[in-house]
């Protein structure tokens, strides 16, 4: 994938306080399907030791202690009740703080919709998914994507990855979660949604690994602040033998971020120099994993993002 910055100007202060955010099914026949989970098929890809991540250089202990100027005071990635969609959200206002909160979770969720503050983007339509926009990255979201029963007044800019159908199985496409970045009137929102991975089999859909460590291939990630993204690429090791996720953000071949957390069923969060992160896994066996990150402390202190990633591969020792 071609990485180039892209910009999204704030032009006013943003308020600290949002809506929460949740996602619901509208009546458009061109929104996408959101079907249930299907049974994934078995992995048969692998790759070498050689292929793990390069680990953050001066790395710090991951440490159940919230940094003050975190936005991670609780833990988001909840497991709903009714199974229905879940994530994160990041509401950063105009100094660069966050907050951050669980998406309500109302019941009536799709995967392809995201609510911010009543209004209900279509993250991907039917066309979409049909013409491929947003295949090999992030699709730019703009005004058109709000549907119009929740117009707004102004303006809306952003990005979404995570293209995808549950309609056929691709291991290189994502089918159960969403992310990316979205500006209303200048009101910055990062966010994670999808069908969480269930820590034991429910109706066909397999739980988490209990061992094994994978490489997710192919991912995508923004990094910035202030409304200033930059896309990056992303690669993921879960080590479900010793319960540690390491993250790896790439500008072309060179990394550029790179971070730690602690594996705690289908979720997880730690510290990596200041580097503060949650996340969780989505879809069946894990297939694709997904997670904000803020960091508070350095010379980079305020910047934030949002990062998913998907062709698990399993790495041989």
């Amino acid at each position: 994938m071609e990485k180039s910055p892209l910009s999204f100007i704030i032009f006013a202060s943003l308020s600290l306080t949002m809506t929460a955010c949740s996602s619901s099914r509208g009546g458009n026949n061109d929104y996408a399907n959101t079907s249930e989970y299907v049974t994934e098929k078995p992995k048969t890809n692998t790759v070498t030791n050689e292929l793990a991540l390069v680990q953050p250089s001066n790395q710090s202990e991951n440490t159940a202690n919230i940094n003050v100027d975190s936005p991670f005071k609780q833990n988001i990635f909840i497991q709903p009740e009714d199974g229905t969609l879940t994530g994160a959200v990041i509401h950063i206002d105009s100094k660069g703080n966050g907050q951050s909160y669980n998406p309500v979770n109302n019941g009536k969720e799709a995967l392809n919709e995201l609510i911010i503050n009543d209004q209900r983007i279509i993250l991907f339509s039917s066309s979409d998914l049909i013409l491929g926009n947003g295949l090999d990255g992030f699709k730019v979201l703009a005004n058109k994507d709000v549907a119009q029963e929740t117009p707004i007044n102004g303006t809306l800019k952003g990005l979404v990855g995570g293209f995808g159908s549950q309609a056929s199985y691709n291991p290189t496409e994502f089918r159960n979660m969403r992310f990316g970045v979205v500006n209303i009137n200048d009101k910055s929102h990062l966010f994670v949604q999808g069908l969480l991975t269930p820590t034991s089999l429910q109706d066909s859909v397999y739980p988490v690994p209990r061992n094994g460590k994978f490489l997710y291939h192919k991912g995508y990630a923004l990094y910035g602040s202030l409304g200033n993204y930059q896309q990056l690429g992303a690669e993921v090791v879960a080590d479900f033998d010793n319960k540690k996720v390491q993250v790896a953000l790439k500008e072309g071949e060179q990394q550029k971020l790179a971070f730690n957390a602690d594996i705690d069923g289908n979720v997880f969060k730690g510290i990596t120099n200041g580097i503060e992160t949650q996340g969780a896994f989505y879809g069946s066996r894990a297939a694709e994993v997904g997670g904000v990150f803020y960091q508070t402390e350095g010379v980079d202190k305020g910047k934030n993002g949002v990062f998913g990633a998907v062709d698990k591969r399993v790495i041989r020792e």
